[in-house]
């Protein structure tokens, strides 16, 4: 995968995946050969990516992190910072 944005939080290099940074066509030609050659590397990163989105970007997983951010939100809230944002729109 192209090691933009939020893809490397995703892919541990050669645990998961294989990144390269974009437009590096020949590093991504690499990536494309080495897995052909090794079918087995490729099967073992398939299943370790697999296991990851499942174990970490989950319907429960979402709910729980959300649940989180909005405790947080309402603490935050509960200070003064929050209140006199508030009133400024009475």
């Amino acid at each position: 995968a192209a090691n933009i944005g939020g893809i490397s939080a995703a892919i541990d290099q050669h645990r998961e995946g294989i990144l390269f940074q974009r437009g590096n066509r020949s590093a991504l030609i690499g990536a494309i050969n080495e897995l052909i050659r090794d079918r087995s590397t490729a099967l073992d990163l398939g299943q370790r990516a697999r296991a990851k989105v499942v174990r970490q970007f989950n319907v429960k997983r979402m709910i729980l992190d959300t649940e989180t951010v909005l405790k947080q939100a309402i603490e935050d809230c509960g200070r003064s910072t929050c209140r006199e944002r508030n009133t400024d729109h009475e």
